[in-house]
Protein backbone atom coordinates (compact mmCIF):
# COMPACT_ATOMS: atom_id res chain seq x y z
CA UNK A 1 0.00 0.00 0.00
CA UNK A 2 2.44 2.40 0.76
CA UNK A 3 4.28 1.57 -2.05
CA UNK A 4 1.05 2.38 -4.50
CA UNK A 5 1.00 5.73 -2.40
CA UNK A 6 4.65 6.37 -2.87
CA UNK A 7 4.47 6.15 -6.78
CA UNK A 8 0.74 8.02 -6.41
CA UNK A 9 3.05 10.60 -4.99
CA UNK A 10 6.18 10.72 -7.65
CA UNK A 11 3.23 11.08 -10.54
CA UNK A 12 1.67 13.36 -9.20
CA UNK A 13 5.26 15.50 -8.61
CA UNK A 14 6.44 14.79 -12.31
CA UNK A 15 3.22 16.63 -13.93
CA UNK A 16 3.59 19.58 -11.52
CA UNK A 17 6.96 19.69 -12.52
CA UNK A 18 6.87 18.86 -16.43
CA UNK A 19 3.34 19.69 -17.18
CA UNK A 20 3.63 23.58 -17.12
CA UNK A 21 7.19 23.29 -18.77
CA UNK A 22 5.22 21.19 -21.53
CA UNK A 23 2.50 23.85 -22.35
CA UNK A 24 4.73 26.65 -21.99
CA UNK A 25 3.11 30.25 -21.71
CA UNK A 26 -0.58 28.23 -22.74
CA UNK A 27 -3.16 31.15 -22.44
CA UNK A 28 -6.11 30.73 -19.86
CA UNK A 29 -9.07 31.84 -20.21
CA UNK A 30 -9.32 35.86 -19.69
CA UNK A 31 -12.68 37.77 -18.96
CA UNK A 32 -12.59 40.35 -21.37
CA UNK A 33 -13.22 43.91 -19.80
CA UNK A 34 -12.37 45.74 -22.56
CA UNK A 35 -12.02 49.62 -20.56
CA UNK A 36 -8.54 49.80 -20.96
CA UNK A 37 -5.48 49.39 -23.84
CA UNK A 38 -1.80 48.93 -22.78
CA UNK A 39 0.98 49.18 -25.65
CA UNK A 40 3.91 49.03 -25.55
CA UNK A 41 6.48 50.46 -27.86
CA UNK A 42 10.30 51.66 -28.27
CA UNK A 43 12.40 54.11 -30.22
CA UNK A 44 10.22 56.41 -31.71
CA UNK A 45 6.56 57.54 -31.69
CA UNK A 46 6.38 57.57 -35.61
CA UNK A 47 4.58 54.73 -36.14
CA UNK A 48 2.06 55.12 -33.12
CA UNK A 49 1.09 59.14 -32.98
CA UNK A 50 -1.53 58.68 -35.38
CA UNK A 51 -3.13 55.04 -34.22
CA UNK A 52 -2.79 56.47 -30.44
CA UNK A 53 -4.54 59.99 -31.48
CA UNK A 54 -7.00 58.34 -33.46
CA UNK A 55 -8.24 55.56 -30.99
CA UNK A 56 -8.32 57.99 -28.22
CA UNK A 57 -10.75 59.94 -29.94
CA UNK A 58 -12.92 57.02 -31.42
CA UNK A 59 -12.72 55.32 -27.85
CA UNK A 60 -12.66 58.43 -25.48
CA UNK A 61 -14.02 55.89 -22.48
CA UNK A 62 -11.17 53.92 -22.76
CA UNK A 63 -7.87 54.27 -20.50
CA UNK A 64 -5.20 54.45 -22.96
CA UNK A 65 -1.89 54.02 -21.14
CA UNK A 66 1.97 53.78 -22.82
CA UNK A 67 4.69 51.47 -22.18
CA UNK A 68 7.40 53.29 -24.35
CA UNK A 69 10.79 53.68 -23.80
CA UNK A 70 12.55 55.96 -26.50
CA UNK A 71 16.49 55.81 -27.68
CA UNK A 72 18.61 55.83 -24.58
CA UNK A 73 22.19 55.64 -23.92
CA UNK A 74 21.91 53.18 -21.49
CA UNK A 75 19.47 50.85 -23.68
CA UNK A 76 20.19 52.30 -27.37
CA UNK A 77 18.97 48.67 -29.34
CA UNK A 78 16.48 48.25 -26.90
CA UNK A 79 17.82 45.12 -25.18
CA UNK A 80 16.50 45.84 -21.46
CA UNK A 81 13.16 47.10 -22.84
CA UNK A 82 12.39 43.94 -24.84
CA UNK A 83 13.43 41.89 -22.47
CA UNK A 84 11.16 42.98 -19.97
CA UNK A 85 8.44 42.99 -21.99
CA UNK A 86 8.99 39.38 -23.17
CA UNK A 87 9.36 38.29 -19.57
CA UNK A 88 6.38 40.11 -18.10
CA UNK A 89 4.09 38.55 -21.30
CA UNK A 90 5.73 35.11 -20.89
CA UNK A 91 4.46 35.30 -17.12
CA UNK A 92 0.89 36.07 -18.38
CA UNK A 93 0.98 39.54 -17.52
CA UNK A 94 2.53 42.52 -19.85
CA UNK A 95 0.84 44.84 -22.56
CA UNK A 96 -2.30 44.11 -24.29
CA UNK A 97 -0.27 45.04 -27.16
CA UNK A 98 3.43 44.93 -28.08
CA UNK A 99 4.90 46.69 -30.96
CA UNK A 100 8.07 44.71 -32.03
CA UNK A 101 11.80 45.41 -33.49
CA UNK A 102 13.62 43.33 -35.84
CA UNK A 103 16.26 40.99 -33.70
CA UNK A 104 14.73 42.76 -30.15
CA UNK A 105 13.05 39.58 -29.35
CA UNK A 106 12.48 36.10 -29.62
CA UNK A 107 9.19 36.66 -31.53
CA UNK A 108 9.44 33.10 -33.16
CA UNK A 109 9.78 31.35 -30.23
CA UNK A 110 7.27 33.03 -28.36
CA UNK A 111 4.32 32.75 -30.78
CA UNK A 112 5.06 29.44 -30.88
CA UNK A 113 4.66 29.18 -27.24
CA UNK A 114 1.30 30.86 -26.84
CA UNK A 115 2.21 33.82 -25.83
CA UNK A 116 0.07 35.62 -28.60
CA UNK A 117 -3.57 35.18 -29.70
CA UNK A 118 -4.49 34.27 -33.06
CA UNK A 119 -4.97 37.29 -35.26
CA UNK A 120 -7.40 35.06 -37.57
CA UNK A 121 -10.12 35.48 -35.07
CA UNK A 122 -10.43 39.05 -35.11
CA UNK A 123 -9.48 38.94 -38.71
CA UNK A 124 -11.99 36.74 -40.23
CA UNK A 125 -14.93 38.25 -38.27
CA UNK A 126 -13.94 42.41 -39.46
CA UNK A 127 -16.13 42.92 -42.78
CA UNK A 128 -13.29 46.01 -43.51
CA UNK A 129 -10.32 43.32 -43.64
CA UNK A 130 -9.19 42.68 -47.15
CA UNK A 131 -5.97 39.98 -47.25
CA UNK A 132 -5.33 40.73 -50.80
CA UNK A 133 -4.40 44.31 -50.34
CA UNK A 134 -1.82 43.58 -48.22
CA UNK A 135 1.66 41.08 -49.01
CA UNK A 136 1.01 37.78 -48.26
CA UNK A 137 4.19 36.62 -48.63
CA UNK A 138 5.11 39.32 -45.26
CA UNK A 139 2.14 37.92 -43.88
CA UNK A 140 3.39 34.13 -43.45
CA UNK A 141 6.35 35.33 -41.88
CA UNK A 142 4.07 35.90 -38.72
CA UNK A 143 2.25 32.41 -38.98
CA UNK A 144 2.17 29.01 -37.89
CA UNK A 145 0.14 26.56 -38.65
CA UNK A 146 -2.06 28.96 -40.75
CA UNK A 147 -2.08 30.91 -37.42
CA UNK A 148 -1.26 34.38 -37.79
CA UNK A 149 0.45 35.11 -34.50
CA UNK A 150 2.22 38.29 -35.51
CA UNK A 151 1.43 40.69 -37.77
CA UNK A 152 4.35 42.21 -40.17
CA UNK A 153 3.58 46.14 -40.63
CA UNK A 154 6.46 46.91 -42.22
CA UNK A 155 9.88 45.19 -43.91
CA UNK A 156 12.75 45.81 -46.16
CA UNK A 157 14.30 44.44 -49.11
CA UNK A 158 18.18 44.26 -50.41
CA UNK A 159 18.04 46.74 -53.33
CA UNK A 160 21.13 47.87 -55.36
CA UNK A 161 20.30 51.38 -57.70
CA UNK A 162 23.16 52.27 -60.09
CA UNK A 163 22.73 54.17 -63.66
CA UNK A 164 22.87 52.14 -67.03
CA UNK A 165 25.85 54.57 -68.34
CA UNK A 166 27.83 53.02 -64.95
CA UNK A 167 26.97 49.87 -66.02
CA UNK A 168 28.85 50.82 -69.52
CA UNK A 169 31.42 52.19 -68.52
CA UNK A 170 32.58 49.63 -65.67
CA UNK A 171 31.31 47.01 -67.29
CA UNK A 172 30.14 44.87 -64.11
CA UNK A 173 27.56 42.71 -64.46
CA UNK A 174 24.09 43.73 -62.80
CA UNK A 175 22.79 40.29 -63.58
CA UNK A 176 24.83 38.81 -60.83
CA UNK A 177 21.69 40.29 -58.17
CA UNK A 178 20.17 37.38 -58.87
CA UNK A 179 22.22 35.27 -56.47
CA UNK A 180 24.16 36.68 -53.26
CA UNK A 181 27.25 34.92 -53.25
CA UNK A 182 27.80 35.99 -57.03
CA UNK A 183 26.81 39.16 -56.80
CA UNK A 184 29.11 39.77 -53.88
CA UNK A 185 31.83 38.21 -55.76
CA UNK A 186 30.81 41.03 -58.71
CA UNK A 187 31.44 43.89 -56.37
CA UNK A 188 34.75 42.48 -54.61
CA UNK A 189 35.86 42.40 -58.12
CA UNK A 190 35.80 45.55 -58.84
CA UNK A 191 36.68 47.06 -55.61
CA UNK A 192 40.08 45.19 -55.45
CA UNK A 193 40.44 46.17 -58.82
CA UNK A 194 40.21 50.02 -58.04
CA UNK A 195 38.81 50.53 -60.89
CA UNK A 196 37.76 54.30 -61.38
CA UNK A 197 34.55 55.42 -61.69
CA UNK A 198 33.79 51.66 -60.19
CA UNK A 199 30.58 51.37 -58.10
CA UNK A 200 30.78 51.75 -54.66
CA UNK A 201 30.85 48.31 -52.55
CA UNK A 202 28.16 49.31 -50.16
CA UNK A 203 27.19 46.00 -47.15
CA UNK A 204 24.48 46.85 -45.01
CA UNK A 205 25.18 45.07 -41.83
CA UNK A 206 21.31 43.84 -42.23
CA UNK A 207 22.17 41.48 -45.25
CA UNK A 208 22.86 38.62 -43.41
CA UNK A 209 20.18 35.78 -46.11
CA UNK A 210 21.89 33.08 -43.88
CA UNK A 211 20.04 33.93 -40.69
CA UNK A 212 16.43 33.64 -42.67
CA UNK A 213 16.05 30.16 -42.04
CA UNK A 214 19.16 29.11 -40.02
CA UNK A 215 16.80 27.38 -37.25
CA UNK A 216 13.24 25.92 -38.61
CA UNK A 217 11.40 26.44 -35.12
CA UNK A 218 8.78 23.77 -35.80
CA UNK A 219 11.13 21.00 -37.06
CA UNK A 220 13.85 21.51 -34.51
CA UNK A 221 16.21 21.40 -37.85
CA UNK A 222 19.29 23.88 -37.92
CA UNK A 223 20.61 24.92 -41.27
CA UNK A 224 23.63 26.62 -41.43
CA UNK A 225 27.45 24.42 -42.69
CA UNK A 226 25.75 24.24 -46.17
CA UNK A 227 28.17 24.95 -49.06
CA UNK A 228 25.96 28.31 -50.26
CA UNK A 229 26.46 29.28 -46.59
CA UNK A 230 29.67 28.84 -46.04
CA UNK A 231 30.07 30.59 -49.37
CA UNK A 232 28.24 33.53 -48.29
CA UNK A 233 30.55 34.12 -44.69
CA UNK A 234 33.74 33.46 -47.01
CA UNK A 235 32.60 36.32 -48.98
CA UNK A 236 31.73 38.62 -46.53
CA UNK A 237 34.70 38.37 -44.84
CA UNK A 238 36.62 39.08 -47.93
CA UNK A 239 34.49 42.45 -48.73
CA UNK A 240 35.03 43.75 -44.72
CA UNK A 241 38.48 43.07 -45.35
CA UNK A 242 38.24 45.40 -47.84
CA UNK A 243 37.14 48.14 -46.48
CA UNK A 244 39.41 50.64 -44.49
CA UNK A 245 38.60 52.56 -41.51
CA UNK A 246 38.08 55.77 -42.83
CA UNK A 247 35.26 54.96 -45.06
CA UNK A 248 33.59 54.47 -41.67
CA UNK A 249 32.10 51.41 -41.81
CA UNK A 250 32.30 50.67 -38.61
CA UNK A 251 32.92 47.66 -36.57
CA UNK A 252 31.98 44.51 -39.20
CA UNK A 253 32.16 46.47 -41.84
CA UNK A 254 28.70 45.80 -42.50
CA UNK A 255 26.97 49.44 -42.75
CA UNK A 256 27.37 52.09 -45.52
CA UNK A 257 25.14 53.97 -47.36
CA UNK A 258 26.74 56.30 -49.66
CA UNK A 259 24.92 57.75 -51.50
CA UNK A 260 26.06 60.49 -53.54
CA UNK A 261 29.60 60.94 -54.83
CA UNK A 262 29.94 62.80 -58.05
CA UNK A 263 28.99 60.33 -60.06
CA UNK A 264 29.61 57.39 -58.21
CA UNK A 265 26.53 55.51 -57.25
CA UNK A 266 25.97 52.12 -56.16
CA UNK A 267 23.59 51.76 -53.21
CA UNK A 268 22.94 48.79 -51.76
CA UNK A 269 20.29 49.15 -48.68
CA UNK A 270 17.20 47.56 -46.76
CA UNK A 271 15.39 50.76 -46.35
CA UNK A 272 14.23 51.20 -49.49
CA UNK A 273 11.24 53.56 -48.90
CA UNK A 274 12.45 57.38 -48.56
CA UNK A 275 16.13 57.21 -49.29
CA UNK A 276 16.54 54.83 -52.23
CA UNK A 277 13.18 56.32 -53.80
CA UNK A 278 14.41 59.54 -53.43
CA UNK A 279 17.70 57.98 -54.66
CA UNK A 280 16.50 56.84 -57.84
CA UNK A 281 14.52 60.12 -59.02
CA UNK A 282 17.85 62.08 -58.39
CA UNK A 283 19.70 60.11 -60.68
CA UNK A 284 17.35 60.95 -63.29
CA UNK A 285 19.01 64.18 -63.05
CA UNK A 286 22.35 62.28 -64.52
CA UNK A 287 21.64 59.46 -66.25
CA UNK A 288 19.48 56.34 -66.47
CA UNK A 289 18.68 54.55 -63.35
CA UNK A 290 18.59 50.49 -62.92
CA UNK A 291 17.55 49.29 -59.84
CA UNK A 292 17.24 45.34 -58.92
CA UNK A 293 16.80 43.37 -56.23
CA UNK A 294 19.73 41.23 -54.12
CA UNK A 295 18.45 37.13 -54.29
CA UNK A 296 19.95 35.16 -51.84
CA UNK A 297 22.49 32.23 -52.67
CA UNK A 298 19.45 30.40 -53.23
CA UNK A 299 18.00 32.71 -55.66
CA UNK A 300 14.99 33.93 -53.12
CA UNK A 301 14.19 37.57 -52.81
CA UNK A 302 13.49 37.70 -48.93
CA UNK A 303 11.76 40.38 -47.29
CA UNK A 304 13.15 41.15 -43.74
CA UNK A 305 10.13 42.07 -40.95
CA UNK A 306 11.25 45.43 -39.78
CA UNK A 307 8.47 46.41 -37.22
CA UNK A 308 5.75 44.13 -36.43
CA UNK A 309 2.81 43.69 -33.73
CA UNK A 310 1.17 40.80 -31.39
CA UNK A 311 -1.85 41.24 -29.24
CA UNK A 312 -1.10 39.52 -25.79
CA UNK A 313 -3.01 35.96 -25.70
CA UNK A 314 -3.36 36.95 -21.72
CA UNK A 315 -4.57 40.57 -22.61
CA UNK A 316 -8.23 41.32 -21.08
CA UNK A 317 -8.95 43.82 -23.54
CA UNK A 318 -8.22 42.26 -26.81
CA UNK A 319 -11.33 43.95 -28.77
CA UNK A 320 -9.36 47.20 -28.17
CA UNK A 321 -6.43 45.72 -28.86
CA UNK A 322 -7.46 44.76 -32.65
CA UNK A 323 -9.11 48.24 -32.65
CA UNK A 324 -5.33 49.37 -32.07
CA UNK A 325 -3.72 47.22 -34.47
CA UNK A 326 -6.40 48.20 -37.21
CA UNK A 327 -5.01 51.81 -36.91
CA UNK A 328 -1.66 50.71 -36.75
CA UNK A 329 -2.16 48.86 -40.09
CA UNK A 330 -4.13 51.66 -41.95
CA UNK A 331 -3.14 53.67 -44.84
CA UNK A 332 -3.13 56.89 -43.62
CA UNK A 333 -0.69 55.52 -40.70
CA UNK A 334 1.51 54.58 -43.35
CA UNK A 335 1.62 57.75 -45.32
CA UNK A 336 1.58 60.26 -42.37
CA UNK A 337 4.44 58.09 -40.57
CA UNK A 338 7.32 60.51 -41.08
CA UNK A 339 10.48 58.53 -41.58
CA UNK A 340 8.82 55.80 -43.81
CA UNK A 341 11.89 53.93 -43.50
CA UNK A 342 10.69 50.81 -44.54
CA UNK A 343 7.90 49.44 -47.06
CA UNK A 344 4.52 48.89 -45.52
CA UNK A 345 2.49 45.72 -45.94
CA UNK A 346 0.32 47.57 -47.69
CA UNK A 347 0.74 47.40 -51.19
CA UNK A 348 -1.92 50.18 -51.63
CA UNK A 349 -0.56 52.46 -49.24
CA UNK A 350 2.85 51.90 -51.05
CA UNK A 351 1.46 52.51 -54.24
CA UNK A 352 -0.20 55.67 -52.97
CA UNK A 353 3.02 56.82 -51.87
CA UNK A 354 4.81 56.39 -55.44
CA UNK A 355 2.10 57.69 -57.12
CA UNK A 356 2.36 60.87 -55.32
CA UNK A 357 5.49 61.37 -56.89
CA UNK A 358 4.68 60.95 -60.82
CA UNK A 359 5.86 64.33 -62.68
CA UNK A 360 6.60 66.01 -59.22
CA UNK A 361 9.97 67.76 -59.33
CA UNK A 362 11.57 68.86 -56.06
CA UNK A 363 14.30 70.20 -54.99
CA UNK A 364 17.27 68.26 -53.45
CA UNK A 365 18.24 71.31 -50.89
CA UNK A 366 14.24 71.04 -49.58
CA UNK A 367 13.97 67.71 -49.16
CA UNK A 368 17.38 66.96 -47.66
CA UNK A 369 18.78 70.32 -46.17
CA UNK A 370 21.64 71.07 -48.86
CA UNK A 371 21.37 68.53 -51.51
CA UNK A 372 23.95 66.24 -52.06
CA UNK A 373 27.14 66.66 -53.78
CA UNK A 374 26.26 68.26 -57.15
CA UNK A 375 22.69 67.19 -57.97
CA UNK A 376 20.05 69.96 -57.59
CA UNK A 377 16.98 68.02 -57.86
CA UNK A 378 14.95 65.25 -57.88
CA UNK A 379 12.96 64.07 -60.88
CA UNK A 380 9.26 63.33 -60.84
CA UNK A 381 8.37 59.39 -60.91
CA UNK A 382 6.84 57.75 -64.16
CA UNK A 383 3.70 55.63 -64.24
CA UNK A 384 5.96 52.64 -65.43
CA UNK A 385 8.19 53.22 -62.87
CA UNK A 386 5.93 53.26 -59.93
CA UNK A 387 5.01 50.16 -61.73
CA UNK A 388 8.21 48.39 -61.80
CA UNK A 389 8.61 49.30 -58.32
CA UNK A 390 5.60 47.56 -57.59
CA UNK A 391 6.24 44.46 -59.49
CA UNK A 392 9.92 43.97 -57.64
CA UNK A 393 7.45 43.85 -53.97
CA UNK A 394 5.74 41.11 -55.85
CA UNK A 395 8.35 38.76 -56.23
CA UNK A 396 8.92 38.59 -52.85
CA UNK A 397 9.34 34.85 -51.92
CA UNK A 398 9.26 35.00 -48.23
CA UNK A 399 10.11 37.16 -45.26
CA UNK A 400 11.36 36.39 -41.68
CA UNK A 401 11.44 37.63 -38.43
CA UNK A 402 15.19 38.03 -37.02
CA UNK A 403 15.43 36.12 -34.00
CA UNK A 404 17.57 37.85 -31.17
CA UNK A 405 19.03 34.75 -29.65
CA UNK A 406 20.23 33.79 -33.25
CA UNK A 407 21.49 37.12 -33.64
CA UNK A 408 23.15 37.46 -30.65
CA UNK A 409 24.83 33.93 -31.10
CA UNK A 410 25.99 35.17 -34.98
CA UNK A 411 27.48 37.86 -32.96
CA UNK A 412 29.48 35.64 -30.58
CA UNK A 413 31.03 33.41 -33.00
CA UNK A 414 30.67 34.54 -37.30
CA UNK A 415 31.36 38.67 -36.10
CA UNK A 416 34.80 37.84 -34.40
CA UNK A 417 35.43 35.86 -37.82
CA UNK A 418 34.80 39.40 -40.30
CA UNK A 419 36.32 41.56 -37.64
CA UNK A 420 39.52 39.09 -38.56
CA UNK A 421 39.97 38.53 -34.81
CA UNK A 422 39.54 34.61 -35.61
CA UNK A 423 40.56 33.33 -38.52
CA UNK A 424 39.51 29.38 -37.80
CA UNK A 425 36.16 29.48 -40.18
CA UNK A 426 35.36 26.02 -39.91
CA UNK A 427 35.97 26.45 -36.02
CA UNK A 428 33.46 29.50 -36.09
CA UNK A 429 30.54 27.77 -38.17
CA UNK A 430 31.00 24.83 -35.45
CA UNK A 431 30.31 27.03 -32.77
CA UNK A 432 27.22 28.91 -34.19
CA UNK A 433 25.68 25.92 -35.43
CA UNK A 434 26.32 24.49 -31.60
CA UNK A 435 24.45 27.13 -30.19
CA UNK A 436 22.07 27.12 -32.87
CA UNK A 437 20.74 23.62 -31.73
CA UNK A 438 20.67 24.34 -28.25
CA UNK A 439 18.36 27.35 -29.43
CA UNK A 440 16.31 25.11 -31.87
CA UNK A 441 15.80 23.03 -29.13
CA UNK A 442 15.03 25.20 -25.76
Amino acid sequence: MKKRIRSAILLTLVFIFLFPQSIGCAPKEVEQTNDSLKVAYWGTNSMVSYPLYEFKQQHPDVEVITDFQPYTEDDPFGEAFFKRISAEVMSGNGPDIIIGKFGRMNANKMMRSGAFTDLNKFLEADPDFERSKYNGKVLEAGQVDGKQYIMPLTYKLPLVLTTQEMLDKTGFDISTADNYNAFLEECLKYRQANIPGAPELSLDYYMTPYLADAVDYDTKEVKINTPENRETIRLNYEAVASLSDAEGYGRGGFYALKIFENEAMFVQVVQPAVIYVLSYRALKEIGTPVMAAVRDAEGRLMAEVNEYAMINANSPNQENAYAFLKLLMSDENYLGISHKASVPISNDAMHSYLEGMIGKEEKLEDLLQGGIGELETAAGLTQEEVDAYMDILAEVDGAYIREKDVEDAHTETIVPYYDGEITDLDGCIQKFEDKLKIIASE
